[in-house]
């Protein structure tokens, strides 16, 4: 199945929307490598709890995804980087829905 989201820019069959198509870092991570997302999502987020206690699980999630595609100190440092830009966002959607 093919998307056309961006100027007619097909995306990959892995994602369900072009890149450059989020408004936000959070729909960006779940639109990228759709089915490895959802593996990570079933098999590790979920166990550790889900959105009840999403701000400490993405931390584990991302780190797994960085040892996943090679143990580096610049791997895990980036996963963090990237858990250290989400939870802001995270926490204005959070009280905005309030």
């Amino acid at each position: 199945m093919k998307f056309i989201n961006f100027q007619g820019i097909d995306s990959p069959e892995n994602m369900n929307r072009c890149i450059f198509n989020n408004y936000c870092f959070e729909g960006f991570w779940r639109s990228w490598h759709r089915g490895f997302n959802q593996w990570l999502i079933r098999y590790i987020f979920i166990p550790l709890g889900g959105s009840k206690t999403k701000l400490w699980n993405i931390w584990i999630v991302f780190t797994f995804v960085a040892i996943w595609h090679d143990l580096e100190l610049n791997l895990v440092l980036w996963a963090w980087f990237i858990c250290a830009a989400l939870i802001p966002e995270m926490i204005v959607k959070t009280y905005a829905s309030k």
